[in-house]
């Protein structure tokens, strides 16, 4: 069965640079982790064998935090860090939840919504009609209906369930998507700052490299510094 999203193109590109984003910014840490532990290629293995990304975040921040020796550069860093972990569980409801067609009809503003949509783009078609549902099934014939309603607004939205084991439509559209993706540029790019201030020792360790910090990869490349994260 296909994603309601399927229908508007606009909303998977939008996801699909929201989900390459925070690929990038996963990158990121895990070159972080490899500048503080003096290892090339150890650090990124130790990262990305850990199976969420709850333990990933957890790994990066305890290891850099014992790593600064400054107080107040701690400080910032655990900022950061308590920043890309609130955008990680709103960034798991936009890139995992299951999304819905929705509508909100008559003057209450009752709510309804369609388990799927049809091959073709039926969604200015498709009426839920008081709190029930109205589908339709392999060869486009309507279900269920029990008269028409006025709608106040329809879009698509995904399920977030709440403590009593109900769930709300979270209306999203093309730009909730691209939004969260430039936030998580934002936070990719100042975990390369923190990097880059590591490598010229603004941010001073609280243990010094022993043998200096390491090269990126080549021995060409001594004093090269991480490029920034591309995107903007």
């Amino acid at each position: 069965m296909k994603s309601p999203l399927e229908h508007k193109p606009e909303l998977v590109a939008a996801i699909g640079l929201l989900t390459v984003r925070w690929a990038a910014l996963e990158r990121q840490l895990a070159q972080l982790l490899e500048l503080i532990l003096e290892s090339w290629g150890t650090g990124e293995a130790i990262y990305y064998s850990l199976g969420n990304f709850s333990q990933r975040i957890d790994l990066v921040e305890m290891t850099v935090l014992r790593a600064i020796r400054e107080e107040r550069h701690k400080k910032i860093a655990q900022a950061l860090f308590t920043k890309i972990r609130r955008l990680w569980k709103s960034r798991n409801y936009l890139v995992h939840s299951h999304y819905v067609y929705y509508e909100n009809l008559g003057p209450e503003g009752r709510a309804g919504h369609v388990t799927h949509l049809a091959g073709r783009d039926t969604s200015g078609e498709i009426r839920v009609l008081r709190g029930t549902w109205r589908t339709r099934d392999a060869d486009g014939n309507i279900e269920s209906e029990s008269g028409p309603e006025k709608i106040l607004n329809k879009g698509f939205g995904y399920q977030r369930r709440d403590k009593n084991g109900g769930y709300t439509i979270v209306p999203v559209n093309k730009g909730t998507f691209l939004n969260h993706a430039q936030h998580v540029y934002k936070r990719s790019r100042q975990v390369w700052l923190l990097d880059l201030s590591i490598r010229r020792r603004i941010v001073k360790l609280a243990r010094p490299p022993s043998h200096g910090i390491p090269p990126p990869r080549s021995p060409r490349a001594r004093n090269a510094v991480p490029k920034p994260p591309a995107g903007g």
